[in-house]
């Protein structure tokens, strides 16, 4: 439930509920606009962010941890871990490698004495004009066997994909996840939840193993939108744990850590401003952000272009920063003019989220497994133009890092959002999607959590 209240001299919105205390807890319209977990992005923003491109204080070198403050996260002994998986086209092999790993994150959870954990899963798929033959997850958690929506690991687009064996039947080998209904400290009704309970506190499953299921619950498919937007499914999955009509409502409770674990291959696309997507006979500006203004349909470099600036030559660049660009094309300092919702409207809410954490011993972590260089930040990310024409003109940028599986975009929006929530004395926070199998990603992140969990 929502509740309006003066704070600081200005309206504010109380997300009441799964978010902790955040009864008590003042949300500024300012940071990412009304509580509107629609599939349309459209709305209102806010927040500090900086339209100079140079940077103006608000984006952070690769390998910094930005928001560092050397506070030490409190010790709670929950953990409640949001999962935000890419479920474009070019994601089959990652997920099945991340799904078959899976075992390290249990293992290593269930090591920690008196832990227990939630573990919640949406996709980058919030919607787009050009991927009306998508199910937007819109931040909706999602609890259910790839076995049973096959049909969503075979890909139809330019370059046609088929990830039903590598990303789901060859890692799961249950036909369904079966759940029991539990309470939670908001909702006393038993009810079935959209996410899996472990550790102390004991498990909704019922009859299955924990891993048994996750191999199952994590491969989320291949047919998701192509126009990736991991930083506003992150924001519309918290905002729907917060609402008494949600599903998802209670997943995050009041005296746990949050952790949140993005996988993506692209840069982030969270727009406000669909505008940039559409070609001039539908009343977009394509010679702004199109690679091509006269294709009949954008590439993923207009998520680049409409969202990052960089400085040098390009071969490679100095550096890359997040800005925030209005429709057309100029630098803002107005985040309601913004065609990408701004990063710093992100970092204001996770802040506001991780203050309440505080007050209650507990914090946030956010971690990508994205397009970095396999070593990362002992490695360095290499910004650069391509010289293969064509990843340009489809990316904006050369690829972060590259493997059999296929090539990652630098991360720029989504390393400002993560990095601004490091916590000193961790280790890296980003780590590189191009590195098979992945195997060991989930046991690092645990082991860095570990210390934080418990009395």
């Amino acid at each position: 439930m929502k509740n309006v209240v003066q704070c600081g001299g200005a309206t504010a919105t109380l997300l009441v509920g799964a978010l902790g205390v955040l009864a008590g807890a003042c949300v500024l319209p300012a940071p990412l606009g009304s509580f509107d977990t629609d599939t349309d992005t459209d709305g209102g923003s806010g927040g500090g962010s900086s339209g100079d491109p140079d940077g103006g204080g608000h984006s952070s070198a690769p390998g910094t941890a930005e928001g560092s403050t050397g506070e030490v996260p409190g010790a709670a002994t929950a953990i409640d871990i949001l999962f935000v998986f890419d479920n474009s086209g070019s994601m089959g092999e990652e997920q099945g490698a991340l799904a078959a790993s899976i075992d390290a994150l249990v293992t290593q959870l269930e090591q920690v004495q008196g832990a227990s954990y939630r573990i919640g899963i949406t996709t980058t798929d919030v919607g787009n004009p050009w991927c009306g033959s998508t199910s937007p997850e819109a931040g909706h958690l999602q609890v259910s066997s790839c076995r049973e929506h096959l049909e969503d690991f075979v890909f139809n687009g330019n370059t046609p994909q088929d990830a039903t064996n590598t990303a789901c039947l060859d890692v799961c080998e249950l036909d369904s996840i079966p759940l029991t209904p539990t309470v939670t400290e908001f909702d006393p009704t038993p009810r079935v939840r959209p996410w899996i309970e472990g550790g102390a506190g004991g498990t909704n499953l019922d009859g299955v193993g924990l891993t048994e299921a996750l191999r199952c619950a994590m491969p989320q498919g291949i047919n998701g939108c192509g126009f990736e937007s991991p930083l506003e499914a992150m924001y519309k999955a918290l905002l729907r744990t917060s609402a008494a009509a949600e599903p998802s409502y209670g997943f995050t409770r009041s005296d746990a850590h949050l952790a949140i674990i993005f996988v993506t291959d692209e840069t982030d696309c969270s727009y406000l401003d669909d505008s940039i997507f559409l070609p001039e006979n539908m009343g977009g500006h394509p010679e702004i952000f199109w690679s091509d203004p006269l294709a009949s349909a954008p590439s993923s470099a207009v998520c680049w272009n409409a969202g990052v600036t960089c400085s040098g030559s390009g071969d490679p660049y100095e550096e890359c920063h997040a800005v925030d660009r209005a429709v057309d094309g100029s630098f803002t300092d107005d985040p309601h003019d913004a065609v990408l919702r701004p990063t710093a409207d992100y970092i204001e809410f996770l802040s506001e989220v991780r203050a309440i954490k505080q007050s209650q011993g507990a914090s946030v972590f956010l971690f990508g497994v994205v397009g970095v260089p396999v070593g990362y930040p002992a490695v360095p990310i290499t910004y650069a133009n391509s010289p293969d024409a064509q990843e340009q003109a489809d990316f904006g940028i050369a690829a972060g890092c590259s493997s059999a599986w296929g090539r990652a975009t630098p991360p720029v929006r989504e390393r400002e959002v993560i990095e601004a929530f490091g916590v000193e004395g961790m280790g890296p926070t980003l780590y590189s999607i191009c590195e098979p199998p992945l195997a060991n990603v989930y046991a690092d992140i645990v082991g860095q959590l570990a210390p934080y969990l418990g009395g």
